[in-house]
């Protein structure tokens, strides 16, 4: 069986040795050298509503879902964190609540094609990234 890697960790910036050479170098006053991070979240950060018959299966599958979601709203809230701490750039691109089209199978045209057109739309607004994620 597999399981999605998603349940444990969708995103990882960098090791802790980064960090600690960071701040090794800051207290020693050494110069550092400017760093910036480019987070792409693969989803929505807003939880979605979904409605959930009364089934056993059809419950864990929704808790599942509902956990890996906030796994991955969680790594990138911890991401933003360890950059604060580090003095490194944050940025992140993500689905916006903006983006309305519901996600029902893997792959679908109908909504892969829309949903590419909405990043590029994004990116020639010049509002793809974000400094810090929503709240």
């Amino acid at each position: 069986m597999h399981v999605d890697g998603g349940a444990f960790a969708q995103v990882f910036l960098y090791p802790n040795s980064v960090s600690q050479f960071r701040r090794k170098r800051r207290v020693k006053r050494l110069p550092v050298a400017p760093a910036r991070a480019w987070v792409i979240r693969n989803g929505r950060l807003d939880p979605e509503w979904a409605s959930v018959d009364r089934r056993t299966m059809s419950i864990a599958g929704r808790a599942v879902a509902s956990m890996i979601a906030s796994a991955g709203y969680n790594d990138v809230w911890r991401i933003y964190s360890a950059t604060e701490r580090d003095g490194v750039d944050y940025n992140l691109a993500f689905i916006g609540r903006d983006f309305t089209l519901v996600y029902d199978k893997p792959f679908a045209q109908s909504y892969m094609r829309p949903l590419y057109e909405y990043g590029r739309q994004r990116a020639l607004a010049g509002n793809t990234w974000v400094a810090r994620p929503p709240i």
